[in-house]
């Protein structure tokens, strides 16, 4: 008898402690992640929650449409790209400027040197480049431009680049607008890790945190090895749900979307317990894998998209150079020793340019990016910039 009560108390001691054990997770979990159109997400990015309902999807694009509209959010719709920045507008936050072409200004003084003496660089890429988070007086655009011009060199800085962009997408707005500048340098900020982005036409599949609702063009390769371009002109917002979200298995797009299999969209709200959300997320919602196939197409592509981009900057008789730009996960495996497991995949005949040792020679791994950790400080910039700007010089680019 008295061994059954030793064993009920053993018992009921562990069920209370594994229920205040579950309450303090939760609690915890509330504390460090927030909800937002039906997702929970974990230090302000990494999603918990499942996929959106179809309801939630169709009050998404009509805040979407909404925006197009009225014109009320810096970001638009682009049947080239994907989506672009509003000419003349500003962030949301009011940290950047965007001038009439929805480049973003590094000053609000006008242009200052002539055409004939002047120094064009264009910097394209994804938000690294453009420098998101930061202030313009803190960006790698305003700061390449002082560099310059304390080395003798009258110059004109040009911000091609746009926040998730990949490769595809850079060289198409190179193609389509931003030759037009006939620039004398084309710098396009690049890191194998962005890789994936070249094979999805639907952002928000493979990268839910971003929360871009357009879809962008996606190119893949012919038996000629040359490249064959899809969803260009991208889909207008308005078709997205239909086409991408509710029966994506019978569009003509579906085998080109890397992430065709990723889960879009879920029969009921999501759970009230965030931790129930995060044993979904682990368990039940797990990002799609890649093959080794898939890792070779994705790879031949993207040497593909590269050597067209650069062949074609070259027949305008303007350099081109790759900037590697090394996220917070590389500079962390750098510093602590970790022989690197990518690399620029042998872009041959390329200019590249690395600046991991020059980030952490200077500033170390804290003082290099935004609380965040997701994009430079304007310290991390302004290092950057000086090392462009010395091998500007050196292998007299100007």
């Amino acid at each position: 008898m008295r061994k059954n009560r030793t064993l009920l108390q053993r018992t009921s001691s562990l069920l209370l402690f594994a229920v205040a054990f579950l309450v303090c997770m939760e609690v915890l979990l509330r504390i460090v992640s927030y909800e937002e159109d039906g997702r929970i997400y974990l230090f302000s990015n990494f999603p918990l929650g499942t996929p959106p309902t179809e309801y939630q999807w169709r009050n998404r694009y009509q805040k979407v449409a909404e925006a197009e509209k009225n014109k009320s959010h810096f970001s638009k719709y682009d049947s080239i790209l994907g989506w672009s920045y509003r000419p003349n507008s500003y962030s949301n936050d009011s940290l950047f400027a965007f001038d009439e072409n929805g480049m973003r200004k590094i000053s609000d003084q006008p242009h200052r040197c002539s055409n004939d003496s002047c120094f064009h660089v264009l910097l394209t890429g994804n938000s690294y480049v453009m420098s998101y988070e930061t202030p313009t007086e803190k960006s790698l655009g305003y700061f390449l431009d002082s560099a310059l011009t304390a080395r003798g060199i009258s110059c004109q800085i040009k911000i091609a680049a746009t926040a998730n962009y990949s490769i595809d997408q850079s060289y198409l707005e190179w193609k389509h607008r931003s030759h037009a500048f006939k620039p004398d340098l084309v710098l396009l900020g690049y890191n194998p890790k962005h890789s994936l982005g070249n094979a999805t036409l639907f952002h928000y599949l493979s990268f839910p945190e971003t929360k871009i609702y357009f879809t962008k063009p996606c190119a893949t390769l012919d038996q000629t090895g040359n490249l064959n371009w899809v969803n260009l002109p991208t889909l207008r917002p308005e078709k997205i749900i239909d086409s991408l979200i509710l029966n994506f298995e019978k569009s003509p797009l579906y085998e080109v979307e890397h992430a065709r299999t990723a889960p879009r969209t879920k029969p009921f709200k999501h759970e009230f317990s965030y931790l129930y959300s995060c044993y979904r997320r682990a368990f039940n919602y797990r990002p799609v894998s890649l093959s080794q196939s898939e890792s070779n197409r994705i790879r031949a592509l993207t040497k593909k998209i590269m050597s067209e981009f650069q062949r074609e900057v070259k027949v305008t008789g303007a350099e081109f150079m790759l900037l590697e730009i090394p996220i917070f996960e590389d500079l962390l495996e750098q510093s602590i020793g970790i022989e690197r497991t990518d690399s620029i995949w042998e872009f041959q005949n390329t200019e590249t340019l690395s600046i991991r040792h020059a980030l952490l020679n200077n500033l170390g791994l804290q003082g290099t990016f935004v609380p965040s950790l997701t994009h430079y400080n304007g310290k991390g910039n302004r290092v950057i910039a000086i090392e462009l700007a010395d091998q500007i010089q050196k292998r007299k680019l100007r």
